[in-house]
C-alpha cells in the first residue's frame, strides 16, 4: 500500500532541492574540524577563567588597599588626640589601635605608626596586660601581640645598618617576652581577679597559677618569633651594632650589645621550662643554625660564645645534646625536614659543642654521655674539610715543594682548637666512663669514629695522643672492639643478616652507611692492637693464659689464628673491592645482585664513589698488623701449618714502587679502575689458584 500514490499519479516526480548542491565531507576532515572547534572552545573558557581570576585578584587588592587607607586615616585620627593629651589612653583603645595597625601595616611605609604603638604598649603595659590576660581577651591579646612582636623583630633587622633608633622596638621585645611582666600584672590585680571569680569559679589568683600563665605566654611568644626568623634578625642586629676586632670578653662591651645578648639568650635559657620536646628542640636547633654553624665572626667567637659558656644561668647543654642527637638521627630526619628543623654538621658547630662541654663533661650521666658521643660521631668527620689542604701540602712535599701552613687561617685555628679540646683529660675521662659501663655497639662505633678521624685525617700518632694510647693498652676495650667487628652486620637483599666483615672479605660492595660503620672499627682495632703488640715481649706474648698475664694480651693465642684469617681475607677483599675485575668468576653473581638492588629504593652506590683514601688507609693499617703477627709467628709459630695460605688469590708485582709508596699510591690512585682483560691487571696480576698470600706478599705491597 505504501508504494501506491493517492494523488492520481502512478509515479513520483523528481523533487527539486532549493538548498543547492550537497557537499560530502570526508570523515577525517570532519573529525579534525570538530577537534579544532573543541580546542577553540576550551581555550576560550580558559581565557575567560583567567581573566575572571585576575579581575577578582585585582578587585580584592584594590578593595583591601582602599580599606587599609581608611583604617590608616582612622588610626591617625585616633592617635592625634593622644599626642595632644586630649584623650585618655585606655586598654580598649590600645587594642583597637593595634588591630588597625596590624590590618594596614606595610614595612617602611608604616614604621612610625609601629613605633607609636610600641610606645603606647610600653607606657601602659600593666593596665594592658591586666585587661588582656583574662579568659575573655587572652586569645585575642596573644594573637595581636605575636604579630606586633614579629613586626618589631623584622623592623630591627631592616634598620640595623641605617643608624636609626632601636630603643623602642627592643624594649617592646624585652618587656612582652618576659615572664615577669605577666606575673606582676596578674598578682597586682588580685582584687580584680577575686571579684571576677565570684561569678566564674576557678579564676583565683595565686602565685603558682600566675607563674604557670606567665611561663606559657613567654613560651608562646618565643616559639612564634623563633619559627619566623627571630634569631636571624638578632644576628644581623648584633653584627651591625657590635664592631668587629673585639678582644675576648665575657661581659657586653656596650649597653646595646648587652640588650641584644639578653634577647638572644632568653629563649635558649628558658628551654628547661618547656614541656613540649618538639618546641625545645626547635629553639636550640634554630639557635645553632644561625649562630654556631656558619663561619664565626668576631662578635660571635669573642663575645657571644664565651658569654654563653661562662654565663649565669648555665647553658642548657643536656637539652642541646638531646636536640642535636634527634636532629642527626636518620629515623626522625624526614619529619624534621618537613618542619624545617634541619641542622648541618660543620667544624664551627663542633668547636662550639666542645667549648660548652668543658663545663659539663664531669657531670654527665651515662645516657647523656652516649648522646654526647653520638653528636661527636656526626661532627668530628667535618674536620676533614679543614684538613684537606694538608693532603695537597703532603703531595707537594713529596714532589720537593715545601708548603707552609698558614697558622692565621681561621679554619686552621678551629681545627687545632678542636683537636686540643678532644685531647683534654676531661674528654678522655668522659669517653672511658662510657666504655666502662658495658657499652653497646653504637657507643663503640662513636668512639672508633672519633679515633679514626684523629689518626687518618688529622695524622695524630697513637703514642702522642692520650686518648689513643690509653685505649690501645685497655685490653678490655680492644677485645670488645674485635668482637664488635665480628658481629656487626647488615640486612642484605635477601632479607637475612650478613656480617660486614664477611662482606668486606669477599669483596662485595657495601652501602655508604655500612662502610662508615666498619672502616672506623676495623682501622682503629688494627692501629691500637698493633701499637699494644709493640710493647709486648715474646715471653708475655707466648705466655699461657694465667691470671698474671691476662692483662697483657687482649686476644689469646688460640684466638689469634682466626683473627689472622679474617685480616688476611680483609686485605684481599679490599683489593677485590677496589679492583672489581680481579674476580671474573663472580661477575655473574654480582650482576644478579645488582639486578635485585635496582629494585630497592636505596641503591647501593658503586665502589668507586667511595673515598679511596679510606680504603687505602684501612689496607695500610691492616697490613701493618699482619706483618707484626707474622714476624712473631716466624720466630715461634702459634698458627697451624699453611695457615697463612690464601686459597682465592696470589699477588705478583714487578716492583715495590708500582703499588705502594709512603703516604700515597704512585703508579695510579688506589681504586682507579681500567678496562682489564680477564686475569690481567696493569701492575697487579691476580691468579686464582691455591697459592700463598700472606706476609711475604704483604711485604711486597707495603
Amino acid at each position: 500500500m505504501h508504494h501506491l500514490s493517492f494523488e492520481g499519479e502512478f509515479r513520483k516526480k523528481p523533487i527539486q532541492s532549493m538548498k543547492g548542491a550537497s557537499q560530502k565531507e570526508e570523515r577525517q576532515t570532519l573529525l579534525d574540524r570538530a577537534q579544532a572547534e573543541r580546542e577553540h572552545r576550551e581555550e576560550t573558557r580558559k581565557r575567560i577563567s583567567s581573566a575572571t581570576t585576575v579581575q577578582a585578584w585585582y578587585r580584592s587588592f584594590t578593595a583591601r588597599q582602599k580599606q587599609k587607607y581608611k583604617e590608616r586615616e582612622q588610626f591617625d585620627v585616633n592617635v592625634r588626640p593622644l599626642k595632644m593629651n586630649e584623650l585618655k589612653l585606655t586598654p580598649d583603645l590600645i587594642k583597637t589601635l593595634i588591630r588597625q595597625m596590624l590590618f594596614f601595616y606595610e614595612p617602611i611605609f608604616d614604621d612610625q605608626r609601629l613605633i607609636s604603638v610600641c610606645q603606647m604598649c610600653i607606657q601602659n603595659r600593666q593596665s594592658l596586660v591586666q585587661h588582656s590576660i583574662s579568659d575573655l581577651h587572652k586569645i585575642t591579646f596573644i594573637h595581636q601581640m605575636k604579630k606586633v612582636l614579629l613586626h618589631c623583630s623584622r623592623y630591627l633587622n631592616r634598620i640595623s645598618g641605617e643608624g636609626q633608633a632601636i630603643a623602642l622596638p627592643m624594649r617592646m621585645l624585652e618587656i612582652f617576652t618576659a615572664a615577669r611582666t605577666y606575673e606582676i600584672a596578674r598578682c597586682d590585680t588580685e582584687a580584680w581577679t577575686e571579684s571576677k571569680s565570684k561569678s566564674r569559679p576557678g579564676l583565683e589568683c595565686d602565685e603558682h597559677n600566675s607563674q604557670i600563665l606567665a611561663t606559657q605566654l613567654q613560651q608562646t611568644f618565643h616559639i612564634h618569633l623563633i619559627n619566623n626568623g627571630f634569631f636571624r634578625d638578632m644576628k644581623v642586629l648584633l653584627l651591625a651594632k657590635l664592631p668587629s676586632g673585639l678582644e675576648r670578653t665575657l661581659s657586653a662591651p656596650t649597653p646595646t650589645s648587652g640588650s641584644i645578648y639578653q634577647l638572644i639568650t632568653a629563649p635558649v635559657l628558658s628551654v628547661k621550662d618547656l614541656t613540649d620536646k618538639t618546641d625545645r628542640n626547635a629553639i636550640l636547633t634554630f639557635f645553632c643554625r644561625e649562630f654556631l654553624c656558619d663561619v664565626f665572626t668576631d662578635q660571635i667567637s669573642e663575645f657571644l660564645l664565651p658569654a654563653l659558656i661562662h654565663g649565669k644561668p648555665p647553658f642548657p647543654f643536656i637539652e642541646l645534646l638531646s636536640a642535636m642527637s634527634e636532629t642527626f638521627s636518620i629515623k626522625q630526619k624526614q619529619d624534621l625536614v618537613k618542619k624545617n628543623i634541619v641542622l648541618e654538621a660543620t667544624p664551627q658547630l663542633l668547636y662550639a659543642v666542645l667549648s660548652i662541654s668543658e663545663q659539663f663533661t664531669d657531670s654527665l650521666t651515662l645516657k647523656d654521655t652516649q648522646k654526647y658521643l653520638f653528636v661527636l660521631q656526626k661532627l668530628v668527620p667535618t674536620l676533614r674539610q679543614l684538613s684537606a689542604h694538608n693532603l695537597h701540602s703532603s703531595d707537594s712535599e713529596e714532589d720537593g715543594n715545601d708548603m707552609e701552613v698558614d697558622t692565621q687561617d681561621p679554619s686552621y685555628w678551629i681545627k687545632e682548637e678542636c683537636v686540643r679540646m678532644l685531647e683534654l683529660p676531661q674528654q678522655t675521662h668522659c669517653l672511658f666512663d662510657a666504655l666502662s659501663h658495658d657499652p653497646d655497639d653504637e657507643t663503640i662505633v662513636s668512639v672508633c669514629t672519633l679515633c679514626h678521624i684523629l689518626m687518618s685525617e688529622l695524622k695524630r700518632s697513637v703514642h702522642k695522643t692520650k686518648l689513643l694510647y690509653s685505649l690501645a693498652f685497655n685490653t678490655g676495650f680492644i677485645r670488645r672492639l674485635w668482637m664488635t667487628c665480628r658481629v656487626l652486620s647488615t640486612t642484605n637483599v635477601t632479607g637475612s643478616e650478613t656480617p660486614l666483615l664477611q662482606m668486606l672479605s669477599t669483596g662485595l660492595a657495601m652501602s655508604q652507611t655500612d662502610t662508615d660503620r666498619i672502616i672506623p672499627l676495623l682501622s682503629v682495632f688494627c692501629s691500637l692492637y698493633g701499637h699494644s703488640l709493640m710493647s709486648l715481649h715474646d715471653t708475655q706474648f707466648y705466655a699461657n693464659d694465667t691470671d698474671s698475664m691476662k692483662s697483657s694480651m687482649a686476644i689469646t693465642l688460640s684466638e689469634l689464628a682466626s683473627l689472622v684469617v679474617s685480616l688476611r681475607d680483609v686485605c684481599l677483599g679490599i683489593i677485590e673491592l677496589v679492583y672489581p675485575d680481579s674476580r671474573p668468576n663472580l661477575q655473574d653473581y654480582r650482576v644478579a645482585l645488582n639486578n635485585i638492588r635496582k629494585k630497592k629504593k636505596n641503591n647501593i652506590p658503586e665502589v668507586h664513589s667511595y673515598s679511596k683514601r679510606k680504603w687505602a688507609y684501612l689496607f695500610k693499617v691492616t697490613v701493618q698488623l699482619i706483618k707484626q703477627l707474622y714476624s712473631r709467628d716466624t720466630r715461634q709459630p702459634f698458627c697451624p701449618h699453611n695457615h697463612w695460605l690464601a686459597k682465592q688469590a696470589k699477588v705478583y708485582i714487578e716492583k715495590q714502587s708500582q703499588i705502594y709508596k709512603p703516604k700515597t699510591f704512585v703508579r695510579r690512585q688506589f681504586g682507579q679502575s681500567h678496562s682489564y682483560q680477564t686475569g690481567q691487571l696493569d701492575t697487579l696480576k691476580i691468579h686464582y689458584d691455591n697459592t700463598l698470600s700472606g706476609v711475604n706478599t704483604v711485604r711486597l705491597l707495603v
